[in-house]
């Protein structure tokens, strides 16, 4: 026989079934719920990817454990720190001992500043001065030829202009300005008028002036691998090539005193040339330079060659036929030598551009003992010198990437 439950009783079976139910699923919710927090837990090292346990969090931990000591904290030590060493330090290294100069630091000579600066006419890059009757003829690479008043040497002014470029050197003779240009020619221009320079002449040379110096009827220009050239200028709107004189190496400064002619190469020699007959120079004799010579100026007896890292040279030409050195000054600084490139003289003194690393400027050495020059002073300018004037006791220079400057010579 089977027995049916009744009704009441499957009302209880059914009750029974959802409280089951109903208590499975909350311990679910409970496990799922545990096991977020455990994974709040874990850190993820960002490196690795690989999990490690933060540790208890403060806002969970049941005991915070005590408060923090609020203090009073003890003051830092209040006792002074020492003092550091006040002194003297050592004076710092007053330069190299070279064996030639002392020097006063890397940089510049030590001598006193025997330059004062008067005025100075802006141009390009200036490349060589000529001074005679009143007026400054200066040399430009790029802007040709310009007049500049000197009358008054502290107010200068610019009154004539020419333009052309490659203007390397100047000499002006009876109201004409010879000017040696680069690529190989002889501008010859009138400048009786100051203020109205015009070219009168456009002589070629074969090779590349570098220098020119007139002395008479005749133009001697230093004239690169086509050495010494001589042009009759007695009609200078008429120049004509009479002579030449070829060297070994390229011609480049020349001086001119008397019958002789003092051209410089470089093949490192100092050539004393005979133009008694200018149809016929004829070498008389030479002397060594041991670096490449750059500029020569002849001053009584003796030859002033700047000879680059060679210094100043000194050659006695009281006997041109047997040119001989007598004299020599170089400086160096830090193991540099100094590179002379340009030299003017006056009297007992010799005006040397040098230059090094750091240093632009001009030397300026007694020569009363042309075997002994001595450094008696110096002038620190903003670039290289080209040229130097000497006008009694005034020096006018020229620079790269400037003009001319005038200077007085202080006491």
């Amino acid at each position: 026989m089977s027995i049916m439950p009744t009704v009441r009783g499957r009302s209880i079976v059914l009750a029974l079934i959802f409280l089951v139910v109903f208590l499975f699923i909350d311990c679910s919710s409970a496990t799922r719920a545990g096991g977020g927090d455990a994974d709040a837990d874990v850190d993820l090292d960002a490196d690795s990817g690989v999990g490690h346990d933060a540790g208890p969090r403060p806002d969970r931990d049941a005991d915070p454990g005590p408060e923090p000591d609020a203090g009073p904290w003890p003051e830092p030590d209040a006792s002074p720190w020492p003092e550091p060493d006040a002194g003297p330090w050592p004076e710092p290294d007053a330069g190299f001992d070279s064996g030639m100069v002392p020097d006063a630091g890397p940089d510049w000579p030590d001598s006193p500043d025997l330059l004062e600066e008067l005025a100075y006419i802006d141009s390009h890059y200036g490349t060589d001065v000529f001074v005679t009757g009143g007026h400054a003829y200066l040399t430009d690479i790029s802007e040709g030829l310009k007049v500049i008043d000197v009358y008054d040497v502290r107010h200068p002014r610019m009154v004539g202009h020419a333009a052309f470029e490659e203007a390397i050197a100047v000499h002006v003779q009876d109201g004409f300005a010879y000017v040696a240009i680069d690529h190989g020619s002889l501008r010859i221009l009138d400048v009786h008028d100051p203020a109205s320079p015009r070219e009168v002449r456009y002589h070629p040379t074969p090779g590349e002036a570098s220098d020119v110096v007139v002395l008479g009827h005749h133009a001697f220009v230093a004239d690169g691998f086509e050495g010494l050239r001589i042009i009759d200028v007695a009609d200078p709107r008429a120049s004509r090539e009479i002579g030449f004189w070829i060297l070994t190496g390229q011609a480049t400064d020349l001086d001119v005193v008397g019958r002789q002619v003092y051209l410089t190469g470089t093949d490192n020699l100092l050539r004393l040339i005979d133009v008694s007959d200018p149809a016929e120079p004829r070498e008389l004799s030479t002397a060594n330079i041991p670096d490449a010579p750059q500029d020569i100026e002849v001053e009584g007896e003796h030859a002033y060659v700047a000879a680059s890292e060679a210094g100043l040279r000194i050659i006695d030409v009281s006997d041109p036929g047997h040119a001989r050195n007598v004299g020599s000054y170089s400086r160096s600084s830090a193991g540099w030598r100094f590179d002379m490139r340009s030299v003017g003289v006056g009297g007992d003194l010799a005006y040397v551009g040098a230059r090094d690393r750091d240093w632009n400027g001009v030397l300026v050495l007694d020569v009363s003992d042309p075997t002994h020059p001595e450094e008696v002073g110096q002038h620190r300018t903003s670039d290289r010198v080209t040229s130097i004037f000497v006008d009694g006791r005034h020096v006018y220079l020229t620079e790269s990437r400037r003009g001319l400057t005038i200077y007085e010579v202080r006491e």
